[in-house]
């Protein structure tokens, strides 16, 4: 009998299966949302204030019948706020830390076969000289009409990437 060996996951698919972990991980956080920049600043203050603040208004509203019905505040919203922002603050520097990470490695990866690109190019301009290579000439053109489209930008987030 023949084994067949494991063939190793290509990057296109650990990357997609990444994806989809990251986009699970997003769909299992209760009430996930993301609000635009300028909202974001009006709500800052307000989300800053301690936790020991909270408890002690609401220790007040508890004990205060007119505190209560003049705040409309209600205890366990509060405390389930509280308890839902400390279960889920350690995540958001993991998820920092992987998106950095994540970040870092694809720049390293990409510089390493850039830089050895870019010595391949003028290599291959050097060899061109006094045009010993035809060979080279198309190849050449082609380097330097990709080269100076620029930089490669990060594909932007399409609909079906983004859901």
């Amino acid at each position: 009998m023949t084994t067949i060996p494991d063939v190793p996951q290509s990057h296109a698919e650990a990357g997609r299966e990444l994806m989809l972990r990251v986009r699970a991980l997003r769909e299992s956080v209760p009430g996930l949302i993301l609000i635009p920049n300028e909202r974001l600043k009006e709500l800052i203050n307000a989300a800053s204030v301690s936790d020991e603040f909270l408890e002690n208004v609401m220790i007040g509203v508890e004990a205060t019948p007119d505190l209560a019905s003049a705040s409309k505040l209600v205890s366990a919203e509060v405390r389930d706020a509280m308890e839902f922002s400390r279960a889920y603050a350690g995540a958001i520097g993991e998820a920092e830390l992987l998106y950095r990470m994540l970040r870092h490695t694809i720049i390293v990866r990409r510089a390493k076969v850039g830089q050895d690109a870019l010595k391949a190019f003028a290599l291959a301009k050097g060899l061109n000289r006094p045009r010993k290579s035809d060979l080279l000439v198309p190849h050449i053109e082609a380097m330097r009409r990709t080269l100076a489209r620029g930089r490669r930008k990060p594909a932007a987030e399409t609909p079906e990437t983004a859901a």
